[in-house]
Parts: structure tokens; C-alpha cells; sequence
């Protein structure tokens, strides 16, 4: 015995007409909102480039193991990946300034720990704490550049927060190889 065969509705159909093919000579169409066809791509913080050139010292002073020294590495992109979503959310709820605030008083809190750091893991939970402000003030700075202009001038000043940083990482501080 089989099933009957349950009605399933029609798909929902549009009312426009599709559109005629544009001209050869015709320039392409200009989307109303570029930014939201345009692919997203966050830059990281330069702090990850930053830290591998004083982290030798650092993990001969500290005397940390290898596993422990990727760790000191990793720890910072872990909490700026756990803070990214929870930031961007509690910046619709609460507001941009209140949040940026947080993540900048989070930022130097754990930049201060980590100055303060006696041993491998409390530098480690130390980056975390660091990361986690990082990813409140990178994604919170998005979300303000997108409040404070137009879509069409937000590509203009989200390409200069990225060419920022560009910048900042080629006249960044310098690799140090032995």
C-alpha cells in the first residue's frame, strides 16, 4: 500500500515581468545598495602580525613550551572569534558607544594583564581577555561606519578603514628573524 500523495501548495510567483535583455552597448546596471552585493571582508586586527615578533622573548622569559607558545599566539583570535557575534549584537541592543567603550576598557584590561603575565597560561587567558575587547572594537567600528553613512558612501569609508590597515601593516613593526 503506498502513501497517498499529499498536495504540496504552488510556489509563490512573482508579478513582474521579466525584464529584457540589456543592450550590448548599455553600461551595467548600478545596484541601489553596493555594499550588500559587494563580498565582506573583515581585516584582522594587526595585533596577530604584531605579537610573533615579541613572543620569542616573551616565551624565553616565561620559559613555555612549544604547545603552550601557539597557544600564546592562538589565544587572541579565539576571543576575538567568540566576541565578534555576541559584540555585534549587543551593539543593535544597547547601543554603539556604550559597547565600543566595553570592548576599549576590555582591550587595555588584558593588555595590562599581559604586561602582568608571571606564567604561560596567565598570558594565555591574558591574550584571550585582549581578544575579546579586539573583536568588540572591530566589529562595533563596522556597525558605526555603516550607521554613520549612506550606502553610497559607506564603500568609500569601509575601503579606507581598510586601506588603514593595510598600512598599518606594511609600516608595522618590523619581523625580526635571527
Amino acid at each position: 500500500r503506498t502513501p497517498p500523495e499529499r498536495s504540496r501548495p504552488a510556489p509563490a510567483r512573482t508579478a513582474r515581468a521579466a525584464a529584457p535583455a540589456p543592450a550590448a552597448s548599455a553600461p551595467a546596471a548600478v545596484s541601489a545598495d553596493p555594499v550588500a552585493e559587494a563580498p565582506v571582508v573583515e581585516p584582522l586586527p594587526i595585533e596577530p602580525e604584531a605579537a610573533p615578533v615579541a613572543a620569542p622573548v616573551i616565551g624565553n622569559e616565561l620559559k613555555l613550551t612549544s604547545s603552550l607558545y601557539s597557544l600564546v599566539l592562538t589565544a587572541y583570535l579565539l576571543g576575538t572569534l567568540v566576541s565578534t557575534p555576541i559584540s555585534g549584537k549587543l551593539s543593535d541592543m544597547f547601543g554603539r558607544k556604550p559597547v565600543i567603550l566595553f570592548g576599549l576598557v576590555v582591550f587595555v584590561l588584558g593588555s595590562l594583564l599581559c604586561g602582568l603575565s608571571t606564567d604561560g597560561w596567565f598570558l594565555i587567558g591574558s591574550r584571550a581577555v585582549k581578544g575579546i575587547g579586539a573583536g568588540v572594537i572591530l566589529t562595533t567600528s563596522f556597525a558605526s561606519i555603516s550607521d554613520l553613512f549612506a550606502s553610497k558612501e559607506r564603500a568609500h569609508y569601509l575601503g579606507l578603514f581598510g586601506a588603514v590597515y593595510g598600512l598599518s601593516s606594511i609600516v608595522g613593526p618590523p619581523r625580526v628573524t635571527k
